[in-house]
């Protein structure tokens, strides 16, 4: 739900991080993310549909966008973490941030 999204993705990841949660985090990239994929292109999915689900969904639709191909990479570094267990650094986790700075912007200059 956007309206559970911070007015600044950049500062709510930073203070995620500040806090030394990585992982609250990347939470919060992908939430952003799939908040502006389906605001921006609305798709069906089924109730409790998975991260890989929502990929999927969005590669049928959109194909080898860049936004799909970022999130790709995000829901990568999620599952690490968040199903794996294994440490991705904050450094990664700016690095994606930047990534959808950057991909947020050619959209609105579109």
């Amino acid at each position: 739900r956007a309206e559970s999204l911070p007015d600044d993705l950049g500062s709510g990841v930073e203070q995620a991080l500040a806090g030394d949660d990585v992982r609250a985090a990347l939470a919060l990239l992908l939430r952003h993310a799939l908040v502006a994929l389906f605001q921006s292109h609305p798709t069906r999915l089924t109730p409790g549909a998975t991260e890989r689900d929502c990929l999927n969904a969005y590669r049928r639709l959109l194909g080898d966008d860049a936004r799909v191909t970022y999130l790709g990479d995000l829901i990568r570094q999620w599952t690490r973490i968040a199903w794996a267990h294994q440490p991705v650094t904050p450094e990664q986790a700016r690095q994606l941030l930047r990534r959808w700075q950057q991909l947020s912007s050619a959209e609105a200059a579109s």
